[in-house]
């Protein structure tokens, strides 16, 4: 089964695995769940799941993952889009801007369901390295657990560890927004665990991708 992972930069670490398409539809800035971003935002997914079929070439998987919500958390810290690019940013959690993302998760995915019946689409909680932005992410994700339940892949022990995630940007320096590949074995672990997939070793490391990272990025219009 191929899997799909749609949305920001951070499907980035889902890249270089067999059978494991992330799907980049553009930065933090673009896509986002600000409640002013929301109509870009579903044209954007639902161009990206229709170009799906083309890239492939074939009919492709019934199950969607969605990785959105880490630039919103980033955001709410009040310093615009790169709070990690200056100095002394208080780690705040702005819950009214943080539970109106949800509300926007929310009716994002109950357009997705009426237009895209026929497919399984899931949401994943988000990560981050950047300290000050830790809180927030923590919060969002609870929210995000406590709304969609067994809909939301919940990779939050990553946060617990995050060492372990350290990502780099091309010329090995630490890349503090972004985990490494190896949140994608975290990843399998859950949704085998969910029973989304029943072999492991039909996703090995494997590169495939060699554009933007090791992701697809469409040309996407939404016609």
């Amino acid at each position: 089964m191929k899997i799909n992972i749609i949305g920001d930069s951070h499907v980035r670490g889902y890249r270089d695995r067999k059978n494991i398409y992330p799907l980049f539809l553009g930065s933090g800035k673009k896509i986002n769940l600000l409640a002013e971003n929301y109509d870009n935002l579903v044209i954007k997914i639902n161009a990206a799941i229709k170009s799906l079929d083309f890239v492939y070439k074939s009919s492709f998987s019934d199950s969607i993952y969605l990785s959105l919500g880490e630039p919103d958390c980033r955001y709410q810290l009040g310093h615009g889009w790169y709070p990690q690019n200056q100095e002394n940013v208080e780690p705040i959690v702005n819950k009214v801007i943080l539970n109106e993302c949800v509300r926007t998760y929310s009716s994002l995915l109950e357009i997705l369901d009426d237009q895209w019946p026929d497919k399984n689409i899931f949401i994943l909680t988000t990560s981050t390295h950047y300290p000050a932005v830790l809180p927030s992410i923590k919060y969002f994700n609870e929210l995000l657990l406590d709304k969609f339940e067994s809909r939301c892949v919940d990779l939050t022990s990553a946060l617990d560890s995050l060492n372990d995630y350290q990502g780099s940007d091309i010329i090995g320096r630490p890349d503090l927004i972004h985990l490494s590949t190896n949140i994608s074995t975290l990843f399998l672990d859950r949704i085998k665990e969910m029973g989304h997939i029943l072999n492991m070793d039909d996703y090995a490391s494997h590169m495939h991708i060699d554009q933007n990272f090791g992701c697809l990025r469409l040309e996407l219009t939404n016609s």
